[in-house]
């Protein structure tokens, strides 16, 4: 048990620049950068068209793409921004400082999962090297003649072509779009259902509100799906448009889906264990307090209806006058 002097003090120990994951997606920021500048495909080039060979490459390229990738990436900030917001009108238990806290600790663990995918990504891209299904058509502007080949057997090229033609694995948007997709369903239902906080199916106490509310939250979780639908969607458009083989989305996919289930649990963790830590920096009563207030109510009802109660009613009475007398 907490005396007041002692919650006094550490309630001023809760710090922004402590408590705040502020270093994680710094250093997935730093990967990223060695991955960008450090590495140059042109050292590690080992996949040629060739003609025996080319014909992998020969469709043709796709403009413009089903999900720009501005549109894409606007897509993911917004949801850092926007989830931190989310948990501080979700949780609404704990004081403002705590909450801010446990949702910047969210959004930066988004931040720090898309960095390290994105950094990964481009440490598979670099190091694999393997050109994009419509090389064919930006290295000769058309998918349909046949190329020309050198005394190697290697494709001359008679179109200007960028880097970004011999990065095709794995999918970046793929990846990303993934480990988003699979970080925000986690922590949507992470939120919904094993959090404190008020839905219109449950109490942030955890109760079901009639069983209207038990039958709604067990369909509810389908609607935390959706960042994975969209994370599908995008996946499918890289194959469509010609960007990707099937081969270069499932390892994106499965690249962001990994991360995804390597961060978000560290995630949750250093939130759960704020708010188990800082438990005096709710307000009003704790929420073990709140749910114990409510079972008492709830019991109350039962011994005017005539059912039996009054004896749990009276230990849990005598319980908290114990622990008031502690504290």
């Amino acid at each position: 048990m907490y005396s007041t002097v002692s919650m006094r003090r550490e309630t001023s120990t809760l710090s922004y620049w402590k408590h705040v994951s502020f270093a994680a997606p710094f250093f997935a920021l730093f990967l990223l950068i060695i991955a960008y500048y450090g590495i140059h495909s042109e050292d590690t080039r080992k996949w040629d068209v060739t003609e025996s060979n080319y014909k992998l490459y020969t469709f043709p390229k796709v403009d413009p793409e089903i999900v720009p990738t501005k549109n894409f990436l606007i897509w993911i900030f917004a949801m850092v921004f926007l989830v931190p917001v989310i948990d501080y009108y979700c949780v609404r238990h704990c004081n403002r400082k705590l909450r801010i806290i446990c949702g910047l600790n969210v959004g930066f663990g988004l931040l720090e999962a898309f960095l390290y995918t994105v950094a990964l990504t481009e440490f598979g891209k670099k190091w694999v090297t393997e050109p994009r299904p419509d090389f064919v058509d930006r290295c000769t502007g058309s998918p349909t003649d046949i190329p020309t080949f050198d005394a190697n057997g290697i494709i001359i090229c008679t179109q200007q072509i960028t880097e970004d033609a011999m990065l095709s694995f794995p999918s970046g948007h793929s990846s990303t779009s993934f480990v988003t997709g699979v970080f925000l369903t986690a922590y949507f239902i992470w939120l919904a259902y094993f959090r404190k906080v008020r839905t219109p199916w449950r109490s942030k106490c955890g109760e079901w509100k009639g069983s209207a509310g038990a039958l709604l939250g067990d369909f509810s979780y389908m609607l935390a799906m959706w960042p994975l639908v969209v994370a599908m969607y995008i996946a499918a458009s890289r194959i469509v448009d010609h960007r990707h083989s099937p081969a270069d989305v499932v390892a994106g996919s499965f690249l962001g889906t990994m991360v995804g289930l390597v961060v978000f649990p560290r995630v949750m963790a250093r939130v759960s264990w704020l708010e188990n830590t800082y438990p005096h920096e709710c307000e009003g009563s704790s929420p073990t307090q709140c749910c114990r207030n409510g079972s008492k109510q709830h019991r109350r009802k039962n011994t005017d209806t005539g059912e039996s109660g009054d004896v749990e009613m009276l230990n849990d009475e005598a319980n908290d006058n114990i622990n008031s007398a502690i504290i």
